[in-house]
């Protein structure tokens, strides 16, 4: 079984504190883990990557990202809204310096329509996303997601929200992003296996922000267990014509 949380910020708060981390540290290895999911999925082909970033730290990890593959790959980023936690703005000004491309919105719509972009990461929203996308944030994800590409959400599928709950606008159209992949940080959260929100998120991976997984998980008591096929001790049927009926 694997833990899974409804807040795995309590357990990352426990991390720093008790383990010293350095501000940023978190946000460097989720950064590797988007990376090098890149990385497995284009090994001997240099894709053009789009990367979309809110204002907090789930956008950090966007422009992280867009750091540490600049220069191998061909990438872009697109700020929805201006960077303001401290370690997003401090992410913001070592891409800056490196002089990775940022997009206006203008720009943002052109690559989309000239350039060939193999792959979307989506940094908007992170977990503690709430309330409902505000009309930028929804255009922006419908457009993503009428794109014909690769695309990865960092940590959870923006739109989805802590409680798993997604929103859908007048026209009955999901503002949420639909992920290929999600890249989960540091724990799998309960909101990724709601019904309304499971459609939206892909292949699952959790990703190690700087300790093993075993030890981030005895950190805090898991909200649930997911069960996994290793769980399940089903019947021998040693007759062919057993049925649901045989074992009781």
């Amino acid at each position: 079984m694997k833990p899974v949380y409804f807040d795995s910020q309590i357990p990352e708060k426990i991390a720093k504190e008790k383990f010293c981390f350095p501000e940023g540290i978190m946000m460097e290895n989720a950064a590797s883990s988007l990376e090098n999911a890149i990385t497995d999925f284009f090994k001997e082909l240099k894709p053009c990557v789009l990367i979309v970033c809110g204002s907090g730290n789930n956008g950090g990890d966007g422009i992280a990202l867009a750091r540490r593959i600049f220069g191998k790959f061909e990438v872009y980023v697109f700020c929805v809204k201006n960077p303001k936690t401290s370690e997003s703005l401090v992410q913001l000004k070592m891409a800056k310096n490196l002089n990775v491309p940022f997009l206006s919105e203008s720009e943002f719509n052109s690559v989309l329509e000239e350039k060939k972009v193999n792959i979307i990461v989506d940094c908007l929203f992170g977990t503690g996303f709430s309330g409902y996308p505000d009309e930028k944030s929804s255009e922006i994800l419908l457009k993503l997601n009428s794109y014909d590409c690769l695309k990865i959400a960092c940590d959870i599928p923006s739109g989805i929200n802590k409680n798993g709950s997604v929103y859908k606008n007048s026209k009955n159209e999901s503002l949420v992003f639909n992920a290929d992949l999600t890249i989960t940080m540091g724990a799998l959260k309960t909101a990724l296996f709601s019904d309304s929100a499971k459609e939206f998120c892909g292949k699952i991976i959790c990703a190690e922000l700087g300790i093993s997984e075993s030890i981030f998980n005895s950190l805090e008591k898991p909200s649930a267990f997911l069960l996994e096929s290793s769980d399940i001790n089903l019947p021998i049927r040693k007759s062919k014509s057993s049925h649901k009926g045989t074992f009781g």
